[in-house]
């Protein structure tokens, strides 16, 4: 049953549901806020999970570019940019060697690969990991940072590629 102005003083007829807007705005301003509190961890976390990712893509990359030079028998080697001279800045790309070992000629296996937004590639001691016929490779470490930290690539004589977070 409803009730009339004569039951409670409100207008004869109008139901009694509903938020007033000053209700209203006190909701909007709570919710504000908990965004604003929530929006650097948010950050943070998205900065975290794009240099774990890219860390493990270069890693797979590398893993790939070991088994073509087994399987294809021909020396196959990932070329890191970090300073922009013949690829573009934090970019890297697979090629393999043409025609005879040690010929010097290479070609690009497929795409060049970026690193996501905030993410850089440097190498320390290395600008390039060669893998030979038999997979073992150029020993060396490439790191990739962002504001989150670093994670290092590591590959051994035997081509082994391992990664791990901040310093090994």
């Amino acid at each position: 049953m409803r009730r009339t102005s004569s039951d409670n003083g409100a207008q004869a007829g109008r139901s009694v549901r509903g938020a007033t807007a000053v209700e209203v705005l006190i909701a909007l301003v709570v919710v504000l806020l908990l965004a604003g509190i929530a929006t650097p961890s948010l950050l943070r976390t998205r900065d975290a999970y794009r240099i774990r990712t890219a860390a493990w893509e270069l890693v797979g990359t590398l893993r790939l570019a070991r088994q073509r030079a087994v399987t294809e028998h021909r020396r196959t080697r990932l070329v890191v940019n970090a300073t922009g001279a013949a690829l573009e800045p934090n970019t890297y790309v697979l090629q393999q060697e043409e025609g005879a070992v040690l010929s010097g000629v290479w070609i690009d296996l497929g795409p060049r690969y970026r690193l996501p937004g905030g993410v850089s590639l440097g190498p320390a001691g290395a600008v390039s990991v060669t893998f030979s016929v038999k997979g073992g490779a150029d020993p060396g470490t490439l790191i990739l940072a962002n504001v989150t930290g670093e994670y290092r690539v590591v590959v051994n004589v035997v081509g082994r590629v391992t990664v791990c977070q901040g310093a090994c």
